[in-house]
């Protein structure tokens, strides 16, 4: 009888987290196991469809699972690591990808209080990175097994197909990474690769993008699957990746492999590979006057680059490949142990409580919105008396409600596309249709408070003519 496995995963959409897991589980199934995704919304493969390996499993949601049981239950992130309650199996895992109490901008946030206490579940442990282990160990005295993340050697090489052929009268750089998530610090990369005199600037981005011109580079690409980037990489020179947060830091391996190199930050994760000034430029988080400096010396000087090049590829020939992590994650989760009936009870019991406190705050507080858009709107209202709206009704919308009442900045309205299926008010400010203020677009400032569908948003309301948009 075929061995089952329940991942539970949230977002099926592209990133590197999910690639790490779908690599994972499509080995497992190569080993006979019988792999069932796990989400909330009821996403299926046609979700992932950007993955090879979207069609090797079963897609189900909880409420599916109810009378199922599984051998190995896996938890991919925090708040899947309460909600692991619900799933009947012999053991229970909690493969860390990342430490996500991080990626909440303050401190004091109250959903990154909730996703910190998550690391004290009674699960077996299993990690990517260093960092991480180290961090489980020191905190919480829990032991995880550290499995590196493999490359697929395949497809990731200095040779083959280019979209365009690296430029031998310059050098060309790439910025990789979400335009609307902090972490990732992808307009602060442009900006400071502009400032250097970078003529010669991509962006490839899991964002919906449409018009160039919103980011200033030379060319984009927008949603790319997997296995068109190797091809965007042999195309580039340098990768620049100014990241804050990272678990398993992947892009800049992916361009060693690809006969590039990298200018980052000291981001936690790089420390696994990247050794500044041998292999790649490694600075200090924040210091952006060093990342102007090492763009710089790598536009003026062609034999440094070339050197941190060929240096990137000696690093990139000794790391391991998809086939052998993989072997090593499903051979932690084959000796990991059987959950114990009193780690089963607190389980239930933490989990319940955990999963009902992560909700009941997103229901109350909603979800943060992106900080360095708050700032830059603060600095508008400033300087403008323009009458404030927010676009969008969703969990988004309270979160940013409540970060600028802090600031003592007054909103208008809330603005929708149609006030079908949307409240009348949200925390006492009427929701409006769009429509309704066409009329006064020269008098208003918007700020959208959705980070997953910012660049189609702004590109319509830039289309209707308003100007003002945050």
């Amino acid at each position: 009888m075929k061995k089952k496995w329940a991942i539970l995963l949230y977002g099926l959409g592209i990133s590197g987290g999910a690639n790490v897991i779908f690599q994972h589980a499509m080995y497992a199934v190569s080993q006979g196991i019988e792999v069932t995704i796990v989400s909330m919304n009821g996403q299926t493969h046609v979700d992932a469809s950007w993955h090879e390996a979207a069609g090797c499993f079963d897609y189900k949601k909880f409420e599916d699972i109810v009378t199922l049981y599984f051998d190995v239950a896996i938890a991919t992130e925090w708040r899947s690591a309460f909600d692991i309650y619900k799933v009947h199996a012999d053991k229970y895992i909690y493969f860390v990808q990342s430490i996500e109490s991080k990626f909440f901008q303050r401190n004091n946030s109250l959903l990154g209080y909730i996703a910190e206490t998550s690391y004290d579940m009674p699960m077996e442990y299993v990690t990517e990175v260093t960092w991480i282990k180290e961090y489980l160990l020191r905190f919480y005295h829990k032991k995880a097994e550290l499995v590196l993340n493999g490359i697929d050697k395949k497809i990731f090489t200095c040779d083959g197909k280019r979209i365009d052929e690296r430029p031998v009268d310059h050098v060309r750089f790439l910025i990789e990474g979400s335009m609307t998530n902090w972490l990732k610090n992808v307009p602060k990369a442009i900006e400071v690769c502009k400032k250097a005199g970078a003529d010669d600037v991509w962006l490839v981005t899991p964002d919906r993008v449409k018009k160039i011109e919103d980011f200033g580079v030379s060319r984009f690409f927008s949603k790319v699957p997997m296995k068109m980037m190797p091809e965007i990489y042999r195309s580039c020179d340098v990768l620049v990746k100014l990241s804050v947060v990272e678990g398993m830091f992947g892009p800049p391996l992916e361009m060693f492999h690809c006969g590039g190199t990298a200018i980052t930050y000291d981001v936690e994760g790089s420390e696994e590979y990247m050794i500044d000034g041998e292999n790649s430029f490694v600075l200090k988080k924040g210091d952006e006057k060093a990342v102007i400096g090492a763009v710089k010396r790598l536009i003026e000087d062609r034999n440094e680059l070339n050197r941190l090049k060929e240096n990137a590829l000696k690093t990139a020939k000794d790391w391991i490949d998809w086939n052998h992590s993989s072997e090593c994650f499903f051979e932690a989760i084959d000796k990991s142990t059987k959950i114990n009936d009193e780690d089963y009870e607190i389980i239930q019991k933490k989990g319940k409580k955990g999963s009902d406190s992560y909700k009941q705050a997103e229901a109350l507080m909603g979800l943060e919105p992106d900080m360095n858009r708050i700032e830059k709107l603060r600095e508008f209202c400033r300087r403008e008396t323009k009458k404030l709206f927010l676009y969008g009704a969703g969990k988004m919308c309270r979160g940013t409600i409540l970060n600028l009442d802090q600031y003592d900045i007054s909103i208008e309205g809330i603005l929708v596309s149609s006030i079908d299926n949307n409240p009348n008010t949200v925390m006492g400010h009427r929701v409006y249709e769009i429509d309704k203020v066409m009329d006064k677009k020269d008098s208003i400032v918007i700020f959208v408070t959705s980070d997953i569908y910012y660049s189609e948003i702004f590109y319509m309301l830039q289309c209707k003519g308003f100007m003002d948009v945050f």
